[in-house]
Order: C-alpha cells, then sequence, then structure tokens
C-alpha cells in the first residue's frame, strides 16, 4: 500500500502530538522512524504485559460494557 507525502506529513504530525502526552495510563513517544519503504513508524515503549490489541482479541479477557466505561 502506498502512502501520499500528505498521509506521511498528517501521520508524523499526529505522532509529534503524542511527545505532549504525560498520563500514567498513557504510552509516551519514544521517537518515530521510516522502514525501508519509506513509511513512518511510530515507536512506544515496550509493554510488560503485552500489546493492547492482543489483549483485546485475548477471549479470556473480561469484556466491560461500554456503559461501565463510558459516563452519559
Amino acid at each position: 500500500c502506498q502512502v501520499s507525502p500528505d498521509q506521511i506529513r498528517t501521520f508524523v504530525g499526529d505522532a509529534l502530538l503524542m511527545r505532549s502526552f504525560q498520563h500514567d495510563n498513557v504510552l509516551s513517544l519514544i521517537g518515530i522512524s521510516f522502514d525501508v519503504q519509506s513509511q513512518p513508524i511510530v515507536i512506544l515503549p515496550f509493554l510488560k504485559n503485552g500489546d493492547l490489541l492482543s489483549y483485546l482479541r485475548n477471549p479470556k479477557n473480561v469484556s466491560l460494557p461500554p456503559s461501565s466505561i463510558m459516563s452519559t
């Protein structure tokens, strides 16, 4: 999948916004790199309990109803 220069600029700009994140429950940005095809990659800290996607896909993890995590 080819990414346009505008999409790369937007991605990098959004990633740079992460520099200002200061919260215990939010990952901090370590850096930005580019792969061999010049696609941008965000570098985040290692998570000792694994990545969020794997956690969410694991059926052993308890699902919470949206009403318990979102205020109305």
